[in-house]
């Protein structure tokens, strides 16, 4: 979970660089590229940025929708979410 964590600031981070026009410490770029895996194409920092904190927020929300069908909470959810299905 502290990875988890770590990736979102660093994310956050590399975004505010960004967004006062300087900029990203190099060491926080490595580390978002670290987190997003090889790329297939070159990117913008602030898309994989984004791309780092979509999976941190979709990783947390199934953790949550996990627990809560195995704890019974979540009976009510007779399946997951659809927007937390991977596409096949």
């Amino acid at each position: 979970m502290q990875e988890t964590f770590e990736a979102m600031e660093t994310a956050l981070r590399v975004l505010v660089a960004l967004n006062e026009k300087g900029n990203p410490d190099p060491a926080d770029v490595e580390a978002l590229l670290g987190y997003t895996g090889p790329q297939r194409e070159v990117r913008e920092l602030d898309e994989l940025a984004r791309e780092v904190i979509q999976t941190v927020l979709r990783d947390m929300a199934e953790r949550r929708c996990d627990a809560a069908l195995d704890s019974g909470m979540g009976r009510d959810l007779r399946r997951r979410p659809r927007w937390l299905q991977t596409p096949q």
